[in-house]
């Protein structure tokens, strides 16, 4: 696995379980994690000088797992 990956993989993770830790917190909200998504797509579309790779990778790895974790809420909520 490339350095890039496993930097990916391990940030991606990490902000996965924070998101399930904080969702075990009744005043954490789909609509505040909606909202950090949002903030994660602006932060995205300021880079306009560039970043560099790895704050690139982090950037897109956060953005996943929230997507992902977002994605997952909103199935639940549907049940």
């Amino acid at each position: 696995m490339s350095t890039d990956s496993t930097l990916y993989n391990q940030v991606f993770e990490n902000i996965y379980r924070s998101i399930a830790e904080r969702r075990r917190d009744p005043s954490f909200t789909i609509r505040e994690l909606r909202e950090m998504l949002e903030s994660q797509y602006v932060y995205q579309g300021n880079d306009w000088v560039g970043r560099g790779t790895v704050s690139s990778i982090k950037t897109e790895a956060v953005i996943a797992a929230y997507e992902h974790a977002l994605a997952e809420w909103e199935r639940e909520e549907m049940k």
